[in-house]
């Protein structure tokens, strides 16, 4: 198995507070959704796609959460876009292909 072969699956749940806080008029506003700029928190597994195996490459869970700024190619890129438009409490798997 080279490098190539292998894709990541990575379960990612949002856990920092998007939220902007109520409206002028008192009615509570729509939760922000991750968009470049913002500051993200993530709770992950990181598994190997691999035939043989499923095995946890890295995770943080139960630990500190991992923080990014969204487009600062921070992560990777597939990741990133995956979390695109994600909100509060969102959970995702996602695979990230080697290429």
């Amino acid at each position: 198995m080279t490098a190539r072969d292998v894709s990541l699956i990575c379960a990612a749940a949002l856990l920092a507070s998007c939220s902007q806080g109520d409206s002028p008029d008192g009615t509570a506003s729509q939760p922000l959704r991750v968009s470049d700029g913002m500051q993200v928190s993530i709770e992950y597994t990181l598994r190997l796609k691999d035939p043989n195996d499923g095995e946890v490459y890295d995770t943080n869970v139960g630990g500190q959460p991992m923080v990014y700024t969204q487009g600062g190619n921070q992560i990777v890129r597939g990741l990133e876009r995956a979390l695109e438009g994600m909100t509060v409490g969102d959970r995702k798997r996602v695979v990230v292909p080697a290429a």
